[in-house]
């Protein structure tokens, strides 16, 4: 899941423009992760459903700081989160990998 501030958080963009969509990175989501994005635009306003969803996750999984990348199973527990503040492709990438790896070692898909 990425939470994420699309319209107003200047790490959010970052992410968004350097990082994923790098190619390597796009590969590594593509092949290895479903992507859920749960947006908090500030410029735009959500439907009133889509505004209560994205909060309700957002306490669920206690993330304050945006933009937050969190890695489940699909039993719901946390393999792994970021928080962004910044990061290389290389770095995301070692990140990813590890994610997949903890998920692998367990038995179970990310």
């Amino acid at each position: 899941m990425l939470f994420t501030g699309s319209d107003w958080s200047l790490r959010s963009v970052t992410l968004d423009k350097e990082l994923l969509e790098n190619q390597a990175i796009e590969k590594i989501l593509e092949t290895s992760f479903i992507l859920m994005m749960v947006d908090f635009p500030q410029r735009v306003k959500l439907v009133a459903t889509q505004q209560s969803a994205n909060t309700a996750l957002a306490e669920k999984f206690q993330v304050s700081h945006f933009p937050t990348l969190i890695s489940l199973r699909p039993d719901g527990s946390e393999i792994g989160r970021l928080e962004f503040h910044s990061a290389t492709v290389d770095s995301m990438t070692k990140t990813l990998n590890g994610w997949i790896s903890q998920a692998t070692k367990t038995g179970q898909g990310n």
